[in-house]
């Protein structure tokens, strides 16, 4: 342990308590998490319109109206994702940056390969003259480059949980290093890509509804519902290995050994088995509260694994420092209020025109 103490680099001092930072990283992640689910899912079912398209001008059009919210909800996913990667950095900056420097020539191709996937989104949502079997393989190039996004992201998170997997750098020098060889990686990834589409599979239903009016959006309500619930349901095997693999003393808090996390941890189980039968059941209101709770739930409970797996570290935690900046804290605060404000005003407002 003492060797392992010695590569973690050492902390920057924090500005105010760590309190308020742990809950701004809750609440951005949580916003961000939505954000992203309904990018990916319709990313996914642009691609699933454009190939049924070829032989059904329903889909077609169904395609082209997801390829159309696209880039908005890429804008929107990107930007929401900005504060709690601060955040996480503020917090666990020594832990993050080494996992994310490991993995240095993936995590820089990153950017890269978002920007082109980001280009990819505009191309089809825009190029009027683009041939059909053009935009039909761009979508599909889309969804993989969003899918393989989240993927590194969980290699970066998983990997930062781990410093005795550090050691795995000296095999890849160059920054290919990734972490496959964690048990809890792919569980992970797995049940984050379910995850997603069941969040999106609902906005999709909700959005149908209100776009096409009552009849005209049977099929898509259908198709986001169907695709949610199914979605809820797949995510539970990854979430029952995911919980029996982690490591014994951190398995026990939630299973026998704290009431209070063994509770959520059910919650967090049930959430998304009643989130699935509801949306199956095409109940897309009720199904999209329990499911926005349950998503709360599984924050806070992530949240969690996160500190007991670093609990061990602590000594390497951020602390705050001589130099408290508690006006500055209140100043972002209200700033970010302001901009959640003007967000929601903007997307009432894009809603009222796009009625007109």
């Amino acid at each position: 342990m003492n060797n392992l103490i010695n590569i973690i680099p050492n902390p920057d001092a924090l500005p105010v308590a760590a309190g308020w930072f742990q809950f701004l990283l809750q609440f951005t992640y949580y916003l961000h998490l939505i954000s992203v689910g309904i990018m990916f899912t319709i990313a996914v079912s642009m691609t699933v319109g454009y190939f049924k398209g070829t032989s059904d001008e329903n889909w077609l059009t169904f395609g082209k109206d997801m390829g159309h919210l696209l880039p908005f909800t890429i804008a929107f996913a990107i930007n929401l994702g900005v504060a709690p990667l601060l955040f996480i950095q503020v917090l666990y900056g020594n832990f993050f940056y080494t996992a994310s420097t490991l993995i240095g020539t993936h995590w820089i191709l990153l950017v890269v390969i978002l920007i082109l996937g980001y280009y990819a989104a505009y191309w089809i949502a825009f190029r009027v003259s683009g041939k059909h079997r053009t935009k039909k393989y761009l979508a599909l190039f889309t969804s993989f480059i969003l899918a393989w996004t989240a993927f590194i992201l969980v290699n970066v998170n998983t990997l930062m949980l781990k410093p005795s997997l550090w050691k795995g750098y000296f095999s890849h020098m160059g920054g290919l290093h990734l972490n496959t060889g964690d048990p809890t990686m792919i569980p992970r990834y797995t049940f984050y890509l379910f995850l997603l589409l069941a969040i999106g599979g609902l906005f999709i239903a909700v959005y149908s509804k209100i776009k096409y009016g009552k009849e005209k959006s049977k099929p898509w309500i259908a198709f986001g519902s169907s695709l949610s619930g199914y979605s809820c349901f797949l995510t539970l095997p990854s979430f029952i290995y995911y919980m029996r693999i982690l490591p014994h003393n951190i398995r026990e808090v939630f299973l026998t050994g704290d009431a209070t996390w063994t509770i959520v941890s059910v919650f967090c189980f049930f959430g998304l088995i009643i989130t699935g039968y509801l949306a199956l059941q095409r109940r897309i209101i009720p199904a999209s509260a329990i499911m926005s709770i349950t998503l709360i739930i599984f924050v806070i409970m992530r949240g969690k694994v996160r500190s007991l797996f670093l609990a061990p570290f602590s000594e390497k935690f951020s602390t705050v420092g001589t130099n408290t900046q508690y006006g500055v804290m209140i100043l972002f605060l209200v700033t970010l209020v302001a901009g959640l404000a003007l967000i929601f005003w903007l997307l009432w407002k894009t809603h009222k025109e796009r009625k007109s």
